[in-house]
């Protein structure tokens, strides 16, 4: 798709995280900026010469975000290589790349669009850390989709998991971190794959750059807010059944990104009254433990 870039702006929806522009430009001299707007304006700036083109991103995230920039061009040439993958590491302008004109005889014109993604590509997860359940000490839940779940947990959220649990069950955090957004507007739910990315979500950063999904909560089932610390064990919301959703329950994830178009779940490792267990088992029940 092609838009003017004087007056058009676009939102994409990729799954329920990440978002960016797409836009043409016949090389004409000035400052502009493209923004998507999702949680807040997230926007690729363009500084505009006659013969080079200085690309920026203005971030309004206090914390690490993956970005990707895909560029088809003619007449140009690059101080990087396309697709171009880097982590914006907080909130603020950061420069991105330098567009050239090769032939100044002859036009040049370009192509891009921009996506992010939530956390950092060049995250490491912590393997020796033990994640709690994601609910009350004392009480069991049973697992209502695993790993390669046959319903919806496919790559790349193949390790996920679905906690069967009442609507209005409170939700605990597996582990600590930094709130770094949250959706908690959805009313809706349902077996309908238009629904997906629409419920409501917490996203929790931990202190390896990692980022735990806590999905399909209800509607005002949201207690945290952006840039809030959570310790382990911290009431967060309340589950429900917002979203793609055949039955109220926890989707629970822990990611990082691969680009700005896609992520990777990571297998994790859970504390359960049967033991320390990186496996839970479709239809069994596990009791949190502290």
């Amino acid at each position: 798709m092609r838009l003017n870039t004087h007056f058009s702006i676009i939102l994409l929806l990729i799954a329920f995280i990440f978002w960016g522009g797409i836009h043409q430009v016949n090389a004409k001299v000035g400052t502009w900026k493209y923004c998507a707007t999702r949680y807040v304006d997230a926007c690729i700036q363009v500084v505009e010469g006659r013969n080079e083109s200085v690309f920026s991103f203005l971030s309004p995230f206090d914390h690490e975000i993956t970005l990707t920039v895909t560029l088809s061009s003619e007449n140009t040439a690059s101080d990087v290589t396309f697709p171009f993958t880097t982590v914006i590491p907080n909130s603020g302008q950061h420069k991105l790349f330098v567009l050239k004109r090769i032939d100044v005889s002859r036009k040049w014109k370009y192509n891009y669009k921009y996506r992010w993604n939530w956390g950092a590509f060049e995250a490491i997860h912590d393997d020796e850390y033990v994640y709690s359940l994601p609910f009350a000490v004392g009480s069991s839940h049973k697992i209502m989709q695993g790993f390669y779940g046959s319903f919806s947990h496919h790559p790349p959220v193949e390790f996920a998991i679905d906690f069967a649990m009442k609507e209005g069950t409170t939700v605990h955090a597996a582990r600590e971190g930094t709130v770094i957004a949250v959706r908690k507007g959805a009313a809706e739910g349902g077996n309908d794959p238009s629904l997906k990315g629409k419920g409501n979500v917490i996203y929790i950063r931990h202190d390896d750059a990692t980022v735990a999904t806590y999905a399909h909560l209800e509607l005002g089932g949201v207690f945290a807010v952006p840039g809030q610390w959570i310790w382990r064990g911290d009431p967060i919301g309340k589950s429900g059944c917002t979203g793609y959703c055949s039955n109220p329950h926890l989707h629970f994830e822990v990611r990082n990104p691969v680009d700005g178009y896609s992520r990777q779940t990571i297998q994790v490792r859970f504390r359960t009254d049967k033991g320390t267990l990186s496996n839970l088992r479709k239809k069994a029940s596990y009791r949190a433990v502290p």
